[in-house]
């Protein structure tokens, strides 16, 4: 692999990136500058408890929660609770694989996906567009005025400016978080710096003072809670 930080004092402790992921970044720095990847549009998650629900034979697969619009995905026709199998013929075992395998595609390239629908495989051709980072960073959300933390994650307001600023939907509401605490429950759960809730118990949250009203109502110690969010990326 390739070094990225060596932590002295700390038995050396290395950071490198995987020499096969350098093998296929490398050439795109050198000839573009960047690096560039695909994008299908979806929001997804492992199939995990809902492959009986589904009539899936197994748990393999990435479940599209949710399709955004203007998307590769959406223009293919993927919908909600289709669960994407195979891609040019190779499986998809779960939601980060299905990620890696779009990243590593090149925009443009027109993909045969294996989907599962209706308790059936079908087959749907996607072209795939290129990937923009929109990422939100902390200074951004300062900007957007003030924060509440709660349970290890930190959220502001998802501003009309923000939301143009990130090339969203202009009718997305929600707030944005800004910070994971480490080992918190927001951690264990794998929610990112830059993913938008907009949900929380199956209720609608437009601004912080409603996500700070329906966590408290809802989120007991011991206990869990339901939060739908747009993850980085949008895969």
């Amino acid at each position: 692999g390739i070094n990225t930080a060596i932590v002295f004092g700390a038995q050396s402790l290395g950071f490198a990136i995987p020499i096969n992921t350098a093998k296929k970044v490398v050439p795109q720095l050198i000839e573009r500058g960047r690096v560039v990847r695909g994008y299908l549009g979806v929001q997804i998650r492992n199939v995990d408890d809902f492959a009986e629900a589904l009539g899936l034979p197994d748990s393999t697969g990435a479940y599209v929660e949710e399709v955004q619009p203007d998307t590769p995905a959406q223009r293919a026709g993927i919908q909600s609770y289709d669960v994407v199998r195979k891609i040019n013929g190779k499986e998809v075992k779960n939601r980060d694989e299905l990620v890696r395998m779009v990243s590593e595609m090149e925009p443009g390239a027109t993909v045969n996906l294996e989907v599962w629908r209706n308790k059936q495989p079908i087959q749907v051709e996607v072209k795939l567009d290129e990937y923009k980072a929109t990422v939100a960073t902390a200074a951004d959300s300062r900007q957007s005025g003030g924060g509440t933390e709660l349970y290890g994650l930190t959220v502001r307001p998802l501003t009309s400016e923000l939301v143009e600023r990130l090339g969203l939907d202009s009718s997305l509401q929600g707030v944005i978080i800004t910070d994971i605490k480490p080992n918190s429950p927001a951690a264990i759960a794998n929610l990112q710096p830059g993913d938008i809730i907009t949900e929380v118990a199956m209720k609608k949250v437009t601004n912080v003072q409603e996500f700070r009203k329906v966590m408290t109502e809802n989120a007991k110690p011991g206990g869990s809670v339901l939060i739908k969010a747009m993850t980085r990326g949008g895969q």
